[in-house]
């Protein structure tokens, strides 16, 4: 399903014909593109306006760069936060397997895959020569039977659906905001929760102003400010025990937007979620706990990837396991700095020969 053009981006429907299978897809959760079949894709480009709500116009090629590398960034970062929660939420499961949260319902929810794609430089006169694009994995329309569904915008924490299907997935959305909120010590969460009802796409982060302009256009400062006093905790956020914040008494009836849960085919009712608050839960991993656990699972993944290459290829020799800074550095190097480096060496060490042959 291809959506409507959103504030920076156009979609457009394209088809991807994979004939190799990058190493780094290795471990993917599923198999984005089947090799050697055709398969459709949403393709989107950075536009601009000619005047405010204006003709869409194209940038310049390296301005639509600069702004899809930020937005492939941002994608990245959200799938990292998101499945972090998800996780949290799996222990606390775990931990708490008599809890009133595990009488609730939890949808499934993820973000597509994507990733940046450059066209090749063809003849001087292709426009697109160079161009970056970003190619996300297409959610299909069954999924989707009211259309493409915004559950929380960037602007407000609120969720926008209240009842059926729609209403549940936003509530559990504000709550997994909520954790993120925890996990990274008030520092960034996701926002701008879009998609269907198990598939998420174009998300945003909003992060506190002291972080700088680290994501993409859509890190709206003030939004994130008002994250705290607006967030209308909800029984997620008490029956998994989550400190409350300053919106916690909000209603579902202060929600922002849709009432009747944006389905088409939604009849059910606001989705009644029961059980006391919890007081002990686990607590919640700091942000450098968790970006150190992440360095962990990172080294144990490319060392489990390099010890599979040497199984299925034992003729091949081994790679480094580690290089000394020294030796990064040196690899580094251009060529013919490393050569002139290389001549260098080879005089200074004649002259050394020279001197110890006159003494």
């Amino acid at each position: 399903m291809i959506s409507e053009p959103g504030t920076f981006k156009t979609p457009h429907r394209g088809i991807v014909t994979l004939l190799e299978s990058p190493i780094h897809w290795d471990n993917a959760p599923v198999e984005l593109f089947p090799l050697g079949r055709r398969t459709e894709v949403a393709v989107k480009r950075y536009y601009i306006r000619s005047s405010p709500n204006g003709l869409r116009l194209r940038a310049p090629v390296s301005d639509e760069n600069a702004f899809l590398e930020k937005e492939g960034n941002t994608h990245y970062w959200a799938v990292a936060l998101h499945m972090s929660a998800m996780d949290w939420v799996d222990n606390y499961l775990k931990a708490n397997p008599g809890s009133p949260a595990c009488t609730l319902e939890l949808p499934k929810t993820r973000f597509v895959m994507a990733g940046l794609f450059q066209h090749q430089h063809g003849e001087q006169s292709d426009a697109r020569a160079g161009l970056v694009v970003l190619i996300e994995e297409l959610i299909q329309s069954k999924e989707t039977s009211g259309g493409f569904l915004k559950f929380i915008s960037n602007r407000s924490p609120k969720p926008r659906f209240t009842s059926g299907a729609a209403g549940t997935v936003a509530h559990f959305l504000s709550f997994l905001q909520h954790v993120q909120y925890n996990m990274t010590e008030k520092q960034a969460f996701v926002s701008d929760y879009q998609g269907s009802l198990t598939l998420l796409s174009d998300p945003q982060i909003l992060s506190h102003p002291d972080l700088g302009p680290i994501f993409g256009d859509g890190n709206v400062s003030e939004a994130f400010k008002h994250f705290e006093p607006k967030h209308p905790c909800n029984d997620y956020c008490r029956a998994f025990g989550l400190p409350p914040l300053l919106g916690a008494n909000d209603r579902h009836d202060d929600t922002d937007g849709n009432k009747n849960g944006g389905l088409a085919s939604t009849t059910n009712q606001t989705t009644v979620l029961s059980g006391p608050a919890r007081t002990d839960s686990p607590s919640l991993p700091s942000l450098s706990d968790a970006v150190r656990q992440a360095k962990d699972d990172i080294a144990k993944e490319l060392a489990g990837r390099h010890t599979e290459k040497v199984k299925k290829h034992p003729g091949r020799k081994k790679a480094p396991v580690a290089q000394t800074a020294e030796a990064r550095l040196e690899g580094s190097r251009p060529a013919g700095e490393q050569r002139h480096s290389e001549r260098l060496k080879e005089k200074a060490a004649d002259k050394s020969k020279k001197g110890s042959a006159r003494t």
